[in-house]
């Protein structure tokens, strides 16, 4: 399939709505027990960027969401993050364990803190927008349409 240029394909505001649409429903549905409190471990985000070339299966030249939509989205995703670290604390304490304790844990330890973004940046590293139905759906879409104006 190659690198679809959404610009060439014909980039319109519903094709946009479709992407943020896939793009918020992975994130929504980011399984809470996949993220991981360990900070001993390493995250690397970036390891892929330098292997991006002409035969990745990407999308580029867009800027799906704006700053403040972007911020949003990161927000929601740090958020769900943080409730999975508290139900993490409460299965390993006690049922009694409550948000008020969760967040003295947070005054308290700046370990707590290290641990919630180790849990944020490895469910980053974690989502996968290639693998999911809707996305498959879509680039196929897009993979028709651009071999159709090839074609012509």
């Amino acid at each position: 399939m190659g690198i679809i240029d959404i610009y060439t394909v014909g980039y319109s505001a519903s094709f946009r709505q479709a992407i943020e649409s896939i793009i918020f429903h992975i994130i929504l549905n980011f399984r809470l027990d996949n993220f991981n409190f360990d900070p001993t471990e390493n995250v690397n985000l970036f390891s892929s960027v330098g292997d991006v070339s002409a035969n990745s299966d990407i999308l580029r030249k867009t800027r799906i969401y704006s700053d403040v939509q972007g911020a949003y989205l990161i927000q929601i995703f740090v958020i769900r993050a943080e409730f999975a670290h508290f139900l993490w604390f409460q299965k390993k304490h006690s049922a009694e364990y409550t948000w008020k304790t969760y967040l003295a844990q947070f005054e308290k330890s700046a370990d707590t803190l290290s641990a919630l973004k180790h849990a944020v940046l490895d469910g980053i590293s974690q989502l996968d927008f290639k693998d999911t139905q809707p996305w498959k759906d879509l680039y196929k879409i897009l993979s028709d349409s651009y071999d159709q104006m090839n074609q012509s």
